[in-house]
């Protein structure tokens, strides 16, 4: 039974590609990170700065606006992504010893810079 479930879960990773690239992330040891607040998600970051985050129970947002996800690397606040209004899970990349990462809620496109409260915030390590 157990060798069906897992021949089924395989064959399910491999019509979703982001899917089976975070499970390869997590086996191969990569950090999970939870953002907390308003909303929570979780971060999955490998080491070499492939990152996914998991918004299976972010609240819908409307078409006009979108999740965006912001790094912190020493005092600069970067946009790892622009995730949509409804993302599940979303691939981003980030380069450089993160600190921190904090979730958004901005304007439909994402911005440059926020001027928004993050919604959601992690520490690295902490």
């Amino acid at each position: 039974v157990q060798v069906a479930l897992q021949r089924s879960e395989i064959a399910d990773l491999r019509g979703d590609p982001v899917a089976a690239a975070l499970e390869e992330a997590r086996a191969a040891g990569a950090s999970e990170i939870s953002l907390t607040g308003a909303v929570e998600a979780d971060i999955v970051l490998a080491a070499d700065g492939t990152g996914y985050l998991l918004g299976d129970d972010l609240p819908a947002l409307t078409p006009e606006q979108t999740y965006q996800l912001w790094a912190v690397i020493g005092d600069r606040v970067i946009s790892a992504g622009v995730l949509g209004s409804a993302p599940s899970v979303a691939a981003f990349s980030v380069s450089g010893d993160v600190d921190a990462f904090a979730l958004t809620v901005e304007v439909a496109g994402g911005v440059a810079v926020s001027e928004q409260d993050p919604v959601a915030i992690a520490e690295v390590g902490a």
